[in-house]
């Protein structure tokens, strides 16, 4: 007379294949999670690399087009208070004076208010910048940014150029 049953052996052989399931499947969940954690991440530095340049941009274009210099990779310019749209007067002392700097792998942005003299200082990407050139030729402003990701070597440039009106 036969039992019924399973015997150890027959035991032992689904326990190891649904170990080896088991394992394959949360390497593959554990991939997955880092993988989408890395994109998250790269798209978060891509979203900020790009509002900074429409920032500066849009910045630019709203300023008093004479306070506009760049010089020593410094971009200083003034903005109209509250961005009111810039009225025809050559007065700029009601302004915001923006300065743009380099350090240490970040941007710095410094806006000081000309009636209050207050000053705030703002961080972008910090340490993620691997390089940011700020030139002028003439009427023309070039910024020049280089984003790292810190992701497998993942760089990318990005370029914003500027016409200063007359």
């Amino acid at each position: 007379m036969r039992k019924k049953g399973f015997t150890l052996v027959e035991m032992l052989v689904v326990a190891l294949i649904l170990f080896i399931v088991l394992e394959v499947g949360y390497n593959i969940l554990i991939n997955n999670i880092k993988m989408a954690y890395r994109e998250k991440n790269k798209a978060y530095i891509e979203t900020q690399a790009k509002s900074f340049l429409d920032y500066i941009f849009t910045s630019l274009q709203s300023s008093y087009q004479e306070t506009i210099d760049a010089k020593d990779n410094k971009l200083i310019f003034i903005v109209p208070k509250n961005n009111n749209q810039v009225l025809f007067s050559e007065n700029t002392s009601n302004g915001v004076k923006i300065e743009v700097t380099y350090s240490n792998n970040s941007i710095y942005v410094q806006k000081t208010d000309l009636q209050s003299n207050k000053t705030s200082n703002n961080l972008v990407l910090n340490g993620n910048i691997k390089q940011l050139n700020i030139t002028k030729q003439n009427r023309l402003i070039t910024i020049t940014l280089v984003v790292d990701f810190k992701d497998k070597k993942t760089i990318k440039t990005y370029t914003l150029s500027y016409t200063i009106r007359n």
